[in-house]
């Protein structure tokens, strides 16, 4: 197995369903393009359930310059 880097836009945006949700991880599968997105330390609260629909930008900020934020 190997790891593709990837460049995303800022303002991307991917509809996705939570397949694994913690208080410090959720764990996301994109709809349309066959990714997954593990979000650590993302703020979210109530935790979104294992199943549900929700939405990720890639939005500026970050001790990388970039992170994804998740929205129901």
């Amino acid at each position: 197995m190997s790891v593709i880097r990837r460049t995303w836009v800022y303002g991307t945006q991917f509809r996705c369903k939570v397949v694994a949700s913690f208080p410090s991880m959720i764990m996301v599968e994109a709809a349309g393009i066959n990714e997954a997105f593990s979000l650590v330390g993302h703020g979210v609260f109530p935790l979104p359930p294992v199943g549900s629909m929700g939405l990720i930008t890639f939005t500026q900020g970050g001790p990388t310059g970039g992170y994804w934020k998740f929205t129901q």
